[in-house]
Order: C-alpha cells, then structure tokens, then sequence
C-alpha cells in the first residue's frame, strides 16, 4: 500500500545497462524513442532490473521531450505528454523503450487516475522520467516532433528561448560609466538603483564580465535574457533608459562570433545616443563611424572648414596692395573736382600718420616744415604747379632735388632792330642793341628813335587745362582714411573699463510660488562680462529657465546634482558668435560664488556670464517658494534666532541655514515678548556696526528692520538686556 514510507525511483533494465555499456565503449549513439505507463494490475509495482515489461501496460507512444537536465549532465529527462481524450486508468508504472522496442529504464510512480473526458473530467497530463546515466553523450537526444505532443510550459519555454536569442534585448534602466562591484545596491550614472532593476555593465576591467544583470542586494545575476551563450548574440541592441551620461541611448554589442559567456570579452558601443554637443547649427561636425556627430564647431576661416587651396584675408590684402595698378605714392590727376577712394589731394595739407601709414611711410616726411605736430606728416603743394621730370644727372635742370619747387624764369635771348629810311653813312655810329621795353640809342648823337610797350600777363605759361592733383593714399581695404585707428582703440578701451557692471540689469525677477524643480528668470536688460573687467554684452528681451532635474549642462547644473537644503547660483551664459544664451546652476553650499562663471563645464563658445541670483533648495532639491526682484530675494518669513538668554555686549550667532554665503544684506524683523522693559538689538560686528534695535516698555512688540549689512558670510550679531523672549525674523536678502 502506497504511504509516506513508500519508495519511487527509476533503473535502467539489464538490457538497458547493457546497451548503454556497448554504447559508451563503441561510441555508438542509443536511441531512446518511446515511453510506456501501466497500471500494474493495482499493484504497487516495485521496479526490477530484470523486467521486459511493463506489469501492465495500459499506453505506449513516442516521447515528447529527451534531454540533459541542465543542472546536472548525467541525468536524462524524458518526457510524455497524454491527452486529455485518452485514459480511464491508473498510472503505477513508467517504462522507456528503445528503437530495437526494448525496455531499457523502469520506473514506479505515485498512483495517479487519467480520466475520459467522458467520465466528466478529464486533463491533459505529463508523465516524466528522471534516468540517471553513466554517460548522457551516449544517449542520442532526438525525437519526432511530427508525432509528440508539446506542454503549455514547454511551448512557453521554447518560445522564451528563442526570444531571448534576439538580437534586441529588453531595455535597462541604466548603463555603468565605469568599473564596478557586481554586487549591492548603488548609484550609476547619476541613478540610484534598486533591486530588480537591469542594468548594461560595459566597462569592467575584465571586459568578459560585461553583459546584462539584475540588480540585488547581493551579488549580480544576469539577466534571464542574456544569461547563456546563445542568448549574447553578435550585433544585438539594447535601450538605455536613464542616466546622466547614457540617458536615452541604445549600445550595441560589436563582439564577434563565437561568443562563449563569462570566456569572450565583450564589447558594447552607443549608437545612438548624446555625444554632449549642444544641439544648435554648425558649419563643420565631427562625426564616428556610427554616424554620431561627437564634435561641432563654427569656424570663421578658410582653414578651419578645411579649405586649403585659398587665400587668407592677410593674403588677399597683401596680395591687392602689391599687385594695384596704383601703388601708394602714384600721382594721379582728375579733370573733376571729386576725388575717388584712395586718393588725396596734393594741397600741402597736414595728415595723420595713423590714418595714413602707407603713404607716410613712402613720403618719410619729405615735405614736411616741423610744424606738423607729433604722429602727422605733411602731403605735397601741386596746386597751380606745372611738373616736371627730375633731372636726375642729365644735367638739363642741374641741382635740383625730387618735389623741389622752383619760379618761373625766361631763358637769356636779345631782340635786333634796324630804322627803314637811313643811309649807312648818315649815322655812322647808329648800331646798339634792344631789349624788352628798351630804346635805341645812336652813340654819339643822344637821338632815341623809339621805344616798345609791355605786354604779356603776371607768368609765364603755356596753353593748359585745369585739373586736380592728388596722390595714392592707400591701396588694401583697410584703413580707408574714414577712421581713426589710433583713436577708435583709445574709444574701445575706454568702453571696456568705464562700461557698466556686470549683472546690471533692469527689471530682473524670477517667481517660485511653490516649491518646484524649475525657475525662470526674465529682464528688459542685462550686461554680461567675459570675466571681472573683460569684454561686455548687453542683452535685451531675456528669458531663462533652470532645471534641476537629472541632466548637466545649459538650462541644467553644471555638474553633479542639485544640493538639498541649500543653494544653488543661477547664471545666466551667453556665446557671442551664435547670439545664443542660457541659464547654469552652480552647487553654492559653502561658497561665495563669483559675479561671472567660474566653473569649467560651460559650453564651447559660452564666454560671457552674469550672475543672476542664489536661491535655497529644500530637502528635495527643489527650489523653495520666493520672489526675486533686481538683486534681492525675499521669502515666507523664517525664525533665525529665538532665545531669553541675557547677553552683553554682542554674541554671534549663524544664518547658513537661511541665507546664501553671497547675501551682503538681510532684512526681517525684531521681536519681544514679555513684560516689563525690553531692550534687543542685532548688528553687523561685535562692535554694534549697523545697530537695529527694538525697546518696548511694559509690552510685547515688534519692529521692522531694512538692509542691514552682513559683513561675516552667514553671520549676524545680537544683543538682549533682558530674559524675555527676543525673535529675529528674516524675510528677505540681497547678494
């Protein structure tokens, strides 16, 4: 009789142990086909090595399932699966049976009924065998799928399997940076994990320990989806939920066939996925061999978007100066009174050097008087003037030197007259000379016979027409005698260091009616620096909004998270090639925080900056409930100090808990209660700087005080003369 005492177990029949044993020593595969179940006459069937039979067979029908058990390889499964319009009878006894129909393996069973479904019950049941073998590599693991039957389990099983032989896995929540224990609870990339969570390990010093696991308490376990060889193939793809790093990604595993896990190191790249470029347009990109772009910039050269073959701008200058049809120096004459770019007129004029270098350095001062002044030369006299070639040796115009003036001259010539009418021998000494204007004289006698007028006008000239001289002043495109280099410098600099201040702004607030994760500063203006006393920009019309969820970057902190409990800088970024700007967090726990960034974390091109306000964070990380306008932020009103302790003089006492290291003044009230006279103070120093004081006679009261200043980071000082209750309220500070 069955009972709790009662033994089931399964052997292998003589005949089977014999042919396992030809089996294993000629390496001859044993084919196992065929299960039998029997009721053994009612009998409590006790298995026998010697059995050919089963006691009474009740059905026989090929196997539905043969393998190795996975936990342990010398032991084979075989498995039957019995419809449900089959039965009517007991199951006592189990045999298998080989290709040859012999029994090979007997077992026992628990009694189990296997209804009709016309008795009014009926199941589909499974019947499986567990035979220990001395070699599973024998047994030849093969049925006929076209005459068995399939559980629900194995169905599940198998469609599992191949699932999981997928080339897309499913998604992980997050993916690690770095190396790390594969073992406990712990924070990747930005994330804190919990137990269930999956996680892509990729960066293990032992790159065959990558791969997918579940997150535990305890050790790591691959995931059920990765977990076998045939499971990690080549090329799949896995989503990266979260992760400040790896948030919305997908990686891909690039190790190549055969993969043999925990054996074959394994690699995985991000295909998709941020590469930490800002999104924004840009003339030359970087990208991988996956298509990602990992690098932008916006070059302003030829040579920085990779042009090689052309000239630069110097080039071109120098280029243009050397090869005009004109060089400096040329002079040129204009039949109009207007003189094109380029040109001076030559009218003796004092010009600027600076204005003017190329043509000052050709002429070297060759016209100048010594009146010019410092930093001017003087342009040649050519108006009214004929010119004339230089002699230059030819010894025409001997010691003249070039641009030399010199007045007008006749060259020397007499003039012959002879009287029509007089006879040679009448005068006998009438022969002289004459020149312009002159007489003729007859020697000896005193007779003048007539004299010439004057005629001709105040020089002498020849035929001519009217034109303006000048002189090439420049030839490049530069320096076009419109602006005073010299000057526009002096300007400049001048702008840079008497400009306005960093963080001037009008009209800057930002409004957090609740607490909340973001704030949005605006302004009608506001000036930014690219650093203390550097360069300015002036914005207008700005908007800003920080975030202090999980990303880093522009609109974001700049790194790390968000502090609780604390607070937390606001800039506003600024990159004056895009005319693009943004707002940056900066961790502000136990530093003053400087007027312009300082961190390393903005983004390429950002190089302007103001700071826009300090704000508290509550234990959340969000933003605590205030307004800000201009430089001050005022909030619900808060107890910095409650005590009925006498003391005299000041006692310091701190304010981190409530304002930020950057606060210069804080604002709030005093408060006494009790009876009897009061008298209470704070101030900025041990000394009294600043006193604010409240004195009430036989009452409880208040007073409020404005602005007092904070010259210790965090810290103010107070005074009480007597144990009464003395409250100092705060409600606003300015940084």
């Amino acid at each position: 009789m069955i009972d709790q005492t009662s033994q089931f177990f399964a052997i292998l029949t003589n005949i089977g142990a014999a042919k396992q044993a030809n089996a294993d020593a000629l390496g001859i595969p044993w084919k196992i086909t065929q299960m039998g179940v029997g009721d053994a006459n009612g009998t409590d069937p006790i298995p026998a090595a010697t059995q050919i039979a089963l006691i009474n067979e009740r059905r026989r029908a090929p196997l539905n399932q043969l393998k190795v058990d996975p936990a342990n390889s010398a032991i084979i499964i075989a498995e039957q699966v019995i419809p449900a319009e089959v039965g009517g009878w007991w199951i006592r006894e189990i045999g298998l049976y080989d290709t040859d129909n012999d029994l090979v393996a007997i077992a026992n069973c628990a009694p189990s009924f296997k209804p009709l479904l016309t008795q009014g019950s009926g199941r589909t049941q499974v019947v499986r065998m567990n035979l220990v073998v001395s070699n599973s590599a024998s047994v030849e693991l093969k049925i006929d799928p076209s005459v068995v039957l399939a559980t629900r389990s194995y169905v599940d099983q198998k469609v599992l399997d191949e699932l999981n032989k997928q080339d897309f896995k499913h998604s992980v929540l997050v993916a690690t940076t770095g190396p790390i224990a594969l073992n406990g609870l712990q924070t990747i990339d930005g994330v804190a994990i919990t137990a269930g969570k999956r996680v892509l390990v990729k960066s293990q010093a032992a790159s065959q320990d990558n791969g997918l696991y579940v997150a535990a308490v305890g050790a790591w376990a691959r995931t059920d989806d990765a977990d076998a060889s045939a499971e990690m193939t080549p090329g799949l793809f896995i989503h990266v939920e979260q992760g400040t790093a790896n948030s919305d990604s997908v990686w891909q595993l690039t190790t190549d066939a055969p993969i043999v896990l925990g054996t074959t190191a394994l690699t995985f790249e991000m295909v998709v996925g941020r590469t930490g470029i800002t999104a924004g347009t840009y003339r030359s990109v970087t990208v991988d061999k996956n298509g990602r772009v990992i690098g932008a910039t916006n070059p302003t050269t030829l040579a920085g978007n990779g042009i090689v073959d052309a000239y630069t701008k110097a080039e071109v200058e120098a280029m243009i100066a050397q090869a005009s049809a004109l060089p400096v120096g040329t002079q040129v004459s204009f039949p109009v009174n207007s003189i094109p770019p380029g040109f001076l007129e030559r009218d003796g004029s004092v010009k600027s050097i600076a204005l003017y270098p190329d043509l000052a350095a050709y002429l070297g001062g060759a016209f100048n008087r010594g009146d010019e002044g410092v930093g001017n030369f003087r342009l040649p006299e050519s108006r009214g003037e004929h010119e004339r070639g230089w002699d230059h040796g030819r010894g025409v115009d001997v010691g003249r030197a070039v641009g030399s003036w010199q007045d007008e001259s006749f060259k020397s010539h007499v003039h012959s007259a002879t009287r029509a009418g007089f006879m040679s021998n009448e005068y006998p000494n009438s022969q002289g000379t004459m020149g312009t204007g002159g007489s003729i004289t007859y020697a000896g006698q005193g007779l003048q016979m007539s004299a010439t007028a004057a005629t001709g006008g105040a020089e002498t000239r020849g035929r001519n027409v009217a034109v303006v001289m000048c002189i090439k002043a420049w030839n490049a495109p530069i320096n076009q005698g419109n602006v005073d280099i010299a000057a526009l410098v002096a300007m400049v600099e001048a702008l840079r260091v008497n400009g306005p201040v960093v963080g001037t702004a009008r009209k800057l607030k930002a409004s957090i009616p609740v607490a909340a994760p973001t704030v949005t500063y605006t302004a009608d203006e506001i000036v930014l620096e690219s650093g203390l006393g550097g360069f300015s920009y002036k914005l207008v019309n700005i908007s800003a909004t920080l975030n202090l969820g999980a990303l880093t970057g522009l609109g974001y902190m700049d790194t790390g998270a968000a502090p609780v409990n604390s607070f937390v800088a606001v800039y506003l970024l600024y990159n004056p090639v895009t005319k693009l700007y943004g707002a940056i967090g900066v961790n502000a726990t136990a530093v003053d925080v400087p007027e312009v960034y300082g961190g390393n974390f903005a983004p390429a091109g950002y190089t302007a900056s103001a700071l826009l306000g300090v704000l508290p964070t509550n234990a959340s990380a969000q933003f605590k409930p205030g307004k800000q306008g201009g430089r001050t932020f005022h909030f619900p009103y808060v107890s910095a100090l409650a005590t009925s302790v006498m003391t005299a003089p000041y006692v310091s006492f701190n304010l981190a808990a409530y304002i930020p290291k950057n606060t210069r003044t804080v604002s709030g009230a005093l408060a006494c209660n009790g009876t009897g006279s009061m008298n209470s103070s704070i101030a900025a120093d041990s000394i009294g700087s600043g006193w604010r004081y409240y004195s009430n006679t036989n009452a409880a009261g208040s007073a409020p005080f404005d602005d007092l200043i904070v010259d210790t980071p965090q810290t103010l000082y107070y005074s009480a003369q007597q144990a009464t209750l003395f409250t100092v309220f705060l409600s606003a500070y300015t940084i």
